[in-house]
């Protein structure tokens, strides 16, 4: 039976045969391993990502009305975009981007 209220990212079933018959620990590690995450592991990429998004935001605020094929030359951008802003990009991209 499924819970009506609960914090969890997603209920399952306990008859769900995908849950059931499969090793969550093989399937993490299929993917790549666990997350970085930035209280287990200061050094982790974790890190390195978060500068990205902060170097990029930090051009957004500067740059924000700037065509974006002009101010993110070295960023690989669809053509389709050429006439778009740095915050025309930003609206499309913003809960896309995975840190």
């Amino acid at each position: 039976m499924l819970r009506n209220h609960t914090n969890a990212v997603s209920v399952v079933a306990s008859e769900d045969w995908e849950c059931s018959k499969l090793n969550v620990t093989d399937l993490i590690a299929a993917v790549g391993g666990p997350p970085s995450q930035p209280l287990s592991d200061e050094d982790g990429e974790y890190w390195d990502r978060l500068e990205t998004v902060i170097d990029v935001q930090q051009i957004r605020l500067k740059r924000g009305k700037e065509l974006s094929r002009l101010a993110l030359k070295d960023f690989p951008l669809p053509y389709r975009w050429a006439e778009f802003t740095v915050n025309d990009v930003a609206r499309t991209v913003h809960d896309e981007v995975r840190i």
